[in-house]
């Protein structure tokens, strides 16, 4: 008899299990479907599905996966705040990422001047990591790393930046920390590959 009260406790121990697995697994891959949702297929080949966000008074454009919120242009950039002319602005982008503009006196200088001043250099000891890059669309941006808890004792970790030179902004867009970057660093890498400089 004891037998065989052992061995129920044990199927049931078993069918549970398989159940919590099962459900697990069922999870994991609806959480991965959702966040693949923006992968198409067109003649057998894997294509990402992009929206274009474009702002002409930015200067900028790039693509997106279509399965990020959309991204409204319409009061970014040049805008009115206590009736004064304000040229500061942070979108968010997915996550904690976003595109951010704050006023500085480098705007409205040519491209090649701003340029120069984001680029990579050695004289700031928080950049771990900093590479001069080229977008499919020949816009150049400097993809940085920095590293705050380098110069403390905070532990910061690394934060992740691409800045871009528009010809009227520098714009940085902040993936945040590692953690943050890396859920999503194959998408945000894709939007940076397609950055395009509008007039």
């Amino acid at each position: 008899m004891l037998n065989m009260y052992k061995k129920n406790i044990i199927s049931i121990a078993v069918v549970i299990i398989l159940i919590l697995i099962g459900g697990g697994m069922f999870w994991y891959f609806k959480q991965w479907k959702q966040e693949d949702n923006h992968v198409v297929r067109e003649n057998g080949q894997e294509k990402l599905d992009f929206k274009t966000y474009s702002n002409s008074v930015i200067g900028i454009e790039f693509q997106y996966p279509s399965s990020w919120p959309i991204l409204k242009s319409n009061d970014k950039g040049d805008i009115f705040v206590n009736n004064k002319l304000s040229d500061s602005f942070s979108m968010a982008l997915v996550d904690l990422s976003h595109l951010d503009h704050y006023s500085s006196k480098y705007d409205n200088m040519p491209i090649d001047k701003q340029y120069e001043i984001i680029k990579c250099r050695a004289d700031i000891k928080t950049i771990t990591y900093c590479e001069e890059k080229v977008s499919n669309n020949s816009v150049k941006y400097v993809w940085k790393v920095y590293d705050i808890g380098i110069n403390d004792t905070s532990k910061a970790g690394p934060n992740y930046y691409a800045f871009v030179a528009t010809g009227k902004y520098i714009l940085t867009f902040s993936f945040q920390d590692e953690d943050n970057y890396n859920k999503r660093a194959k998408e945000y890498q894709q939007l940076l590959s397609t950055l395009r400089i509008i007039k």
